[in-house]
């Protein structure tokens, strides 16, 4: 703090603050995944959201299991559709 602000109360203190080059890079990430995840579901494939839980785990989903999911899931509608029997109109 400026040496100053200690004996003038008009006088602003001024800070420095000091971060890890690795803090920073990962906060810089966190801020760039964020934005560039598609469809916004960022905080919803995130293993934990430091910003609100106040943990953070490395145990993040790729948004690729969720593509994974919904190709199985037009599989089995399209295969329930093909092997299924057409309803007869009266």
């Amino acid at each position: 703090m400026k040496e100053g602000a200690f004996y003038n109360r008009t006088e602003d203190p001024e800070y420095a603050l000091s971060v890890s080059p690795h803090i920073y890079r990962k906060m810089v990430d966190e801020v760039n995944d964020s934005y560039s995840v598609p469809f916004g579901l960022y905080f919803c494939c995130h293993g934990g959201d430091g910003a609100h839980s106040g943990v953070a785990h490395d145990d993040n989903v790729d948004i690729g299991v969720a593509y994974i999911f919904v190709v199985f899931f037009f599989v089995v509608i399209m295969t329930l559709g093909w092997v299924l029997p057409m309803p007869v109109p009266h």
